[in-house]
């Protein structure tokens, strides 16, 4: 069923969107911790190693920690910088003892890197390094270097693992979403099912006694006995049982179109190729004489020599209840207009007619049974029982179709079906 597939479709869609939200915030939050983490210990090492590099530190101290009397500095990542400082050639004139070891052309193109920057501090993902340069009084530059490449590696590392768990996650997620939207929805379907059952049910039970109700009366109609003012009475009773009767055969209609929409036509229509072109134009040429009653015509761009395979009984009763409904409403002395043309592998017809503009609230439940907007439904002698339009619409998604209406000052109102 078109409607439940639609909640079951917008109930995954909301679930998955909520808790991806959450699992995407989370794992971002975390990954991003550990990047920020991990460049402030780049920058600490940087910065520390050049801070030792202006001090009258030994060697000892460098490589083995700062003396136990001295206040010990923040961090001790130092030791795995190198520090060089460069003459105005950019030759090596001086570097400190060190665990990293830099190969020479790495190193001149670190340099010429750092040198050439316009910052004080940057990284070279080609080389794996970061740097960061201070100049000295005597004016030449100290680079201090680290080596990046592991800590790349793992932040790499890292993201694949928030991907995979993301993805793994959300499609373990989509599994259990899918499995609880058929379990949710289940009293839905099952109240829906029998609402359709219902109507179905009790459509055919009024028909026998309506029947018998309507001939009846049509016997006392043509009875001669009758006092003249009791004669209204009786017509008045015969009016409202053919209301009643009209009724029952669209509820029918209702239930029939509802239950091809839920199985799908193959199974509850007869499926047979259908000139579409010359359906349409049957249907306008039928509905000419009711639109001059009506105070209107009837233009048509038909595209000639459209098949489909269809039910053409039930795409007709499509066709002529949006016929209808354009014509019942158009402005007097209005022109309705009817299209159909291909639109790629599918098929699209539309009635346009210039009447009262329905409201947006009302365009949403338009096709909703039983639904009647006073603006829009101004002839009430000629009033339906709103339950043309839902016909039309499961007739068309039993269809695998859609179905749509817009309402403007300028283009008038629309119905249009895709098939």
């Amino acid at each position: 069923m078109r409607v439940l597939k639609k909640l079951r479709i917008e109930f995954v869609l909301i679930t998955m969107s909520i808790v991806g939200a959450v699992l995407f915030t989370a794992l971002s939050f975390s990954f991003y911790s550990s990047y920020s983490t991990q460049h402030e210990l780049t920058s600490t090492s940087l910065e520390q190693a050049l801070e030792d590099s202006f001090r009258d530190i030994d060697d000892a101290q460098r490589l083995f920690g700062p003396d136990p009397g001295q206040p010990e500095r923040k961090g001790g990542f130092g030791i795995f910088a190198l520090v060089i400082e460069v003459d105005e050639s950019r030759d090596v004139v001086w570097t400190n003892n060190t665990m990293l070891s830099i190969d020479d052309d790495e190193l001149a193109s670190v340099v010429d890197v750092a040198l050439s920057s316009k910052t004080e501090t940057g990284e070279s993902h080609d080389l794996g390094l970061a740097w960061r340069r201070a100049q000295t009084e005597t004016g030449r530059w100290r680079v201090a270097i680290v080596d990046i490449t592991t800590r790349d590696a793992l932040l790499r590392g890292q993201l694949i693992n928030v991907v995979v768990i993301f993805f793994g996650t959300m499609l373990i997620l989509l599994i259990v979403v899918l499995q609880l939207a058929y379990w949710v929805l289940q009293p839905v379907e099952k109240a829906w099912e029998q609402q359709r059952t219902f109507i179905a049910d009790a459509s055919h039970e009024l028909k026998t006694p309506l029947s018998a109700i309507i001939a009846s009366l049509t016997i006392l109609k043509s009875d001669k006995a009758i006092p003249a003012e009791s004669y209204r009475w009786v017509e008045s009773a015969a009016d409202e049982a053919s209301h009643m009767k009209d009724l029952v055969n669209e509820l029918l209609e209702l239930a029939r179109a509802d239950e091809a929409s839920s199985i799908g036509t193959a199974r509850a229509m007869a499926q047979t190729e259908c000139d579409l072109s010359k359906l349409v134009e049957g249907a306008v040429l039928e509905y000419d004489a009711v639109a001059y009653e009506r105070g209107c015509e009837i233009e048509s761009l038909i595209e000639g020599g459209i098949s489909i395979t269809c039910d053409p009984v039930w795409l007709e009763r499509a066709v002529k209840i949006l016929l209808d409904n354009a014509t019942k409403y158009a402005a007097q002395g209005s022109t309705v207009t009817t299209s159909l043309a291909r639109e790629g592998h599918k098929v699209r017809f539309s009635v346009a007619n210039r009447g009262q503009v329905i409201d947006e609230a009302d365009l949403t439940r338009i096709f909703d049974r039983f639904y009647r907007t006073d603006k829009a439904r101004q002839r009430e002698s000629e009033g339906g029982f709103g339950l043309g339009l839902a016909i039309a619409k499961s007739i068309v998604e039993a269809h695998g179709g859609t179905i749509s209406a817009t309402s403007d000052a300028e283009a008038g109102t629309v119905f249009t079906f895709v098939i």
